[in-house]
């Protein structure tokens, strides 16, 4: 009989940090290498709209989004 062992209250459980929020300047300077403009990143790229004036990015979902519409292109 195998005894599964609980994670104890010390051992904090094996999690990835939650991703930080990126304006739309960064993902055009970080992600795109300054090739688009932040205007461009607001109008094309996938976001998460804060508030009413507050927009921000996920760098990994722009990333994947990047490379579906590349690959989409390319076939």
């Amino acid at each position: 009989m195998t005894v599964l062992q609980l994670p104890s209250a010390r051992q904090a459980p094996l999690m990835a940090p939650p991703e930080r929020y990126r304006t739309a300047a960064w993902i055009a300077e970080v992600v795109f290498y300054g090739d688009f403009t932040a205007e461009w990143v607001l109008k094309h790229c996938p976001r998460e709209q804060l508030s009413r004036k507050c927009v921000r990015f996920f760098e990994s979902r722009v990333r994947r989004w990047a490379a579906d519409r590349h690959r989409a292109g390319a076939a």
